[in-house]
């Protein structure tokens, strides 16, 4: 397997909206690091890369829809599906809402993909279902951290943790490659919006 090293822009925004928390940001890596390193793993879990590639941020016709969000320092392996909206009648009004599974971590659909330039959108419950980003609500994940977002072929972009912030970021278009991630909240257990 392939992992791609992105690290000549921002790496990644993570957002994250439990409980006043958001992470948020990302910077490329301190150490520049070779075109090509063999990468022995010592987590369980995670197979080992068999070769490390540098390459800059992907186009959006060359990237695919990410399929697998690792955070490698906690063992943690999500399966990442397509989401999109619905639409809901909330009061007398109609609006639409993301329709986040509660299975896995949902990719918004018009969202980048995965090492792609632009916003790649991220969300997943940490209070109902499978609870997939509650260790994003107990403050497992911490600054410095590195996690790998795995595409349709394979390919598993690496991205450093550089900040954590209490803002949720406004979603738009952004002139690097953001990666999002926002942990939603259920209506009927929390004070939360979905």
């Amino acid at each position: 397997m392939k992992t791609a090293h992105l690290h000549s822009l921002p790496l990644l925004f993570l957002a994250a909206l439990i409980a006043g928390f958001v992470l948020t940001a990302c910077r490329p890596d301190a150490t520049p690091t070779p075109s090509v390193q063999v990468l022995p793993t010592t987590t369980p879990g995670v197979r080992a890369a068999q070769e490390v590639t540098a390459i800059t941020s992907l186009s959006q016709e060359q990237s695919l829809p990410p399929t697998e969000l690792i955070f490698p320092a906690h063992e943690i392996t999500l399966t990442v599906a397509p989401m999109g909206w619905q639409v809901v009648i909330q009061g007398t009004e109609r609006t639409t809402v993301w329709a986040v599974p509660e299975e896995a971590v949902g990719w918004f659909v018009t969202s980048a993909g995965a090492g792609s330039a632009g916003t790649t959108i991220l969300s997943g419950y940490q209070a109902q279902g499978e609870r997939v980003f509650a260790p994003l609500a107990r403050g497992d994940i911490k600054a410095g951290e590195e996690i790998y977002l795995t595409d349709a072929d394979g390919l598993k972009f690496v991205y450093r943790i550089s900040e954590i912030s209490k803002q949720f970021p406004l979603v738009g278009p952004a002139p690097r490659r953001l990666h999002s991630l926002k942990p939603m909240w259920h209506r009927a257990t929390s004070r939360g919006w979905c």
